[in-house]
């Protein structure tokens, strides 16, 4: 597995495991000390009398989700591949599809017999007629982030732990990271919010370089990656515990264009102002890049509208 460089939180490759800077409420530790059980990736698998600690995953960027207190509280993988996926949606006992050839080369079978084979639309439903029965199978599109679970083996544990269904990420920039000590609350009075921690993480190295001291005194250099805009309301309570007063939204063009993420950005930054945040957008030319953290890497910076 490829390994990210913020996946050791300041550390370096070849650190031991039971050094990763990982949250205690995300699991209990192995009682040697060695390998930490029942954290997000981390399972047990038993074979004879071998007891293994292994991780689940794929094969891609590994990439650690931080929070305020530079503690590991969950993981997404960047995959190499992309891969679409199908399901049977419904039908009778014994209907079976696979993707045969990416993207969309589907083969049904029924009790082991092909029924049907050949190319479906992805991401419509597909409706057969099997002996008088119906069925129907979807090809998923598939996702370049994947959260890593391991929830369904033993000693495992979900995608955000026990306490919370997903976490948030606090990005700071590298030169400030190696000096924030695991278990030390990160204050600051503004923050950066967007989506994507290896967004995050870009954007809060490049802050300092893009932005004049006037301005960094007011933006700061801290970045929060939520899920994505539908998931703001999981960032709220790190915002109290960071003790933040000026928020800064920095989500991309194309995403806000969608009717139903423009809605869960309003009624953001609507909660925002009604508990006392000062909301500030930060705008951009979208032929200067799709996201923040384009704009920045083409040497271009946002501009601020307090709402």
């Amino acid at each position: 597995m490829k390994v990210a460089r913020t996946v050791w939180g300041g550390g370096k490759i070849g650190d031991n495991i039971k050094d990763l800077p990982i949250a205690p409420e995300m699991g209990r530790r192995y009682p040697r000390g060695k390998y930490p059980l029942g954290c997000v990736t981390f399972y047990e698998m038993k074979k004879g009398q071998l007891s293994l600690r292994l991780m689940a995953g794929f094969p891609g960027i590994m990439i650690p989700f931080r929070n305020q207190y530079n503690q590991i509280v969950g993981w997404q993988v960047r995959v190499d591949e992309v891969k679409n996926s199908v399901h049977v949606k419904s039908g009778p006992t014994g209907i079976q599809a696979e993707l045969l050839q990416h993207p969309n080369v589907v083969k049904i079978t029924k009790n082991g017999d092909c029924i049907y084979e050949g190319k479906l639309e992805i991401g419509k439903n597909k409706e057969l007629l099997i002996g008088g029965e119906k069925v129907v199978v979807k090809i998923h599109k598939g996702q370049k982030y994947l959260w890593i679970s391991s929830a369904n083996k033993n000693e495992g544990t979900g995608a955000g732990g026990s306490e919370n269904p997903l976490p948030v990420h606090v990005a700071v920039p590298s030169s400030h990271l190696k000096h924030w000590k695991s278990g030390t609350l990160h204050k600051t009075k503004s923050v950066m919010i967007t989506e994507g921690p290896m967004k995050a993480d870009l954007i809060a190295d490049l802050l300092p370089q893009r932005l004049n001291k006037e301005e960094i005194a007011k933006v700061g250099t801290t970045v929060l990656a939520i899920p994505g805009v539908n998931a703001w309301r999981i960032v709220m309570p790190v915002l109290k515990d960071m003790g933040v007063e000026n928020v800064y939204l920095a989500f991309d063009a194309d995403l806000v264009e969608n009717e139903k993420v423009r809605a869960a950005l309003i009624a953001f930054a609507t909660e925002l102002k009604k508990e006392g945040y000062n909301v500030i957008i930060a705008a951009w030319n979208p032929a200067q890049g799709k996201g923040l953290d384009d704009a920045m890497q083409a040497s271009f910076k946002p501009v601020f509208r307090t709402i």
